[in-house]
């Protein structure tokens, strides 16, 4: 990795990542004082901790037990019809039984449901063409999978945030500024776009919008930059 110095006299730390202020001195700020410290290595420690986490996580996903499809237990009988969301602005999705018909009722498909999501539907819309577009070796392309892949229908929504979503998005994305967000920023289905679908459908199904906010603040804050 070729050391730079940026428009703000920093330059990226090879081993640790981090970005370091260089001064007047320059890049012999970052070779000499900075490159095996203490902090540099306790920082690399932490990162390749994380890497690791993050690997044996997916691995976990993946391999676990699919869980027992629901029968449905509608009849022949029954009636379902669709009840169009802008009758009803104030009801996000649910279900009303009357007898042998069910009235169902939900937000059109593709529409966001949050402040937060439309934020972030927003702000990947105006990132520039020079942000490059993720590949499968990209921090972002695990959530190019179906969401359903880490979801667990015998928890709550707030059980499956600890369980499973807290750990995943920081094994991800780190745990606060520590990441290097240009590194991580990328466009396309193996990126943000895969990361807005994610967050979409734990929202819909009942994960609160303010975990995911804690958790995409400095990701959100960045693409503001851009």
């Amino acid at each position: 990795m070729d050391l730079v110095l940026d428009d703000d006299g920093c330059a990226i730390c090879p081993k640790c990542q981090m970005r370091i202020h260089c001064g007047t001195v320059g890049l012999s700020n970052l070779t000499i004082r900075h490159m095996g410290s203490k902090v540099c290595c306790e920082t690399k420690a932490k990162c390749d901790k994380e890497k690791n986490t993050k690997n044996s996580t997916i691995l976990n996903f993946f391999n676990r037990p699919k869980p027992t499809p629901i029968p449905s237990r509608l009849t022949a009988a029954t009636t379902i019809y669709s009840y169009p969301s802008t009758s009803n602005a104030s009801l996000d999705s649910g279900s009303i039984n009357f007898e042998n018909t069910v009235v169902l009722w939900s937000k059109p498909a593709g529409q966001p449901i949050s402040d937060l999501l439309a934020k972030l539907h927003s702000l990947i819309k105006r990132l520039p063409a020079s942000v490059p577009e993720a590949s499968a070796h990209d921090s972002l392309a695990v959530f190019e999978v179906d969401p359903k892949e880490f979801d667990d229908p015998s928890l709550t929504a707030d059980e499956l945030w600890e369980a499973t979503l807290n750990g995943l998005l920081k094994s991800v994305l780190g745990w606060g500024m520590d990441q290097n967000m240009d590194e991580i920023i990328r466009r396309g289905p193996k990126g943000l776009d895969g990361l807005a679908s994610f967050v979409e459908y734990f929202t819909r199904r009942g994960v609160s919008e303010a975990l995911f906010e804690g958790k995409l603040s400095y990701l959100l804050s960045a693409l503001e930059r851009k």
